[in-house]
């Protein structure tokens, strides 16, 4: 736990651990027809503030 919190504080793994997330929201998006790109971008928009929110 302690360590995942230490490996947050760096901005890159940060990028990396939120494009892997990314990736995964796009890979579900076949099955949900309704999901479009714009959804995609609010929830990676709404998931990169709360891994902010997260760091302070």
């Amino acid at each position: 736990m302690v360590f995942t919190t230490a490996l947050r504080s760096f901005p890159v793994v940060n990028s990396i651990i939120a494009s892997l997330k990314l990736m995964d929201i796009m890979e579900r998006v076949p099955s949900q027809k309704n999901y479009t790109l714009k959804t995609i971008r609010i929830e990676y928009a709404i998931m990169r503030r709360n891994n902010n929110n997260m760091l302070t």
